[in-house]
């Protein structure tokens, strides 16, 4: 309900920094709403590189290729995201980086063809 909403919300005073509340006006202010980000946790990381190892498999698979991975290396992704203060927002560069940029490669060059298959481990 709407009164539901209104006790969710905090006064602006409590909710945005004194430096901004200095700069504005409380009628701009009060336009703002300020939504606080939680840090992700390991496993939220690793859910995310996951999906996006998946969907790297899901376009090899389009291709008649079908690449399957070591269950530690998903865990390799989240840990290196988690060292970095952006978050999981480098792991789609890493990914790329390591994955699908030599998988590329391989497949331009005909070094892996339609009907092969691709296991991916950390040495």
């Amino acid at each position: 309900s709407a009164e539901d909403i209104k006790t969710l919300r905090a006064p602006i005073d409590q909710t945005i920094p004194e430096g901004i509340r200095n700069s504005f006006s409380r009628e701009f202010l009060g336009r703002l709403s300020v939504v606080n980000y939680d840090m992700l946790t390991r496993d939220h990381i690793r859910t995310l590189a996951t999906q996006v190892l998946d969907q790297v498999a899901d376009n090899l698979y389009k291709k008649q290729i079908r690449m399957t991975y070591h269950p530690v290396v998903p865990d390799y992704y989240a840990q290196s995201c988690l060292s970095d203060d952006r978050g999981a927002r480098p792991m789609q560069a890493m990914i790329d980086r390591d994955v699908v940029n030599p998988l590329t490669k391989a497949f331009l060059n005909r070094d892996i063809e339609a009907g092969a298959g691709v296991h991916l481990k950390l040495v």
